[in-house]
């Protein structure tokens, strides 16, 4: 390799490597506590109903569940959760916070949480779990809002294992139905 060509393979290879290497942003740990109460209240709202949960979210905020098509935008996520709420009433929910990142006006949190649920006008309640991660950014209001929340919920209890079916035991070696 001539020293021109090993010149401009290794200046940008260096630029990237210093990139690479810059400190992380000085942490903020108020904007953290904000987002932080900003995830509490949300969870809060779920009982309140479709409205008070959606006022939560970016005016193209997204709200994506497993197995649901993405939706998208303040207005239609309140349209997507009215049925629930009119069927279903939020008795309890809570979430864990496990880790906020924030950097500059965009927060991302992961945490895990907990509903229960009842259909309104009666009926045995139900518990829900799962994972979550959200993406808040800062409006210009200084208010924090979801861009995105995705959840997962816990897959359902396992159940025991069923025994295992007693088979045949193996044909003969010398047997034409053995597989060869």
């Amino acid at each position: 390799m001539s020293r021109r060509a090993a010149w401009f393979t290794l200046v940008p290879m260096a630029a990237l490597l210093a990139a690479g290497c810059d400190p992380p942003a000085a942490a903020d740990p108020a904007a953290a506590e904000q987002v932080r109460a900003a995830t509490s209240a949300y969870t809060a709202s779920l009982p309140v109903g479709a409205d008070s949960t959606a006022s939560f979210f970016a005016d193209s905020g997204t709200m994506l569940g497993a197995g649901m098509a993405p939706v998208i935008g303040r207005k239609a996520i309140g349209e997507w959760l009215a049925p629930l709420f009119r069927q279903y009433e939020v008795r309890e929910a809570g979430e864990v916070v496990q880790a906020v990142d924030v950097s500059g006006n965009a927060a991302t949190v992961w945490g895990t949480y907990s509903q229960t649920v009842a259909p309104r006008g009666g009926g045995e309640s139900q518990a829900h779990t799962g994972r979550f991660v959200a993406a808040w950014k800062k409006g210009g209001d200084g208010r924090w809002r979801i861009n995105l929340m995705i959840t997962q919920p816990d897959p359902p209890p396992s159940q025991p294992a069923a025994a295992p079916k007693k088979s045949s035991p193996p044909p003969p070696a010398d047997s034409p139905s053995r597989p060869r």
